[in-house]
C-alpha cells in the first residue's frame, strides 16, 4: 500500500512540474514582452 501511495505523489508532482514549466514558457512566447516592435519575416530557402 505504501509503495502504491508514493508512486501517486510522484506521479502527481511531475504531472504538477510539467503544467507549471509549460504555463511559464507559454506566457513568456505568447504574450509581448516589448511593445512596438515591427514584426519580421523569416526567409525559408
Amino acid at each position: 500500500m505504501r509503495t502504491h501511495t508514493t508512486s501517486q505523489i510522484l506521479l502527481l508532482g511531475l504531472v504538477f512540474h510539467v503544467v507549471y514549466i509549460y504555463s511559464a514558457f507559454d506566457c513568456y512566447f505568447t504574450s509581448p514582452v516589448v511593445h512596438g516592435m515591427r514584426q519580421h519575416r523569416i526567409l525559408v530557402m
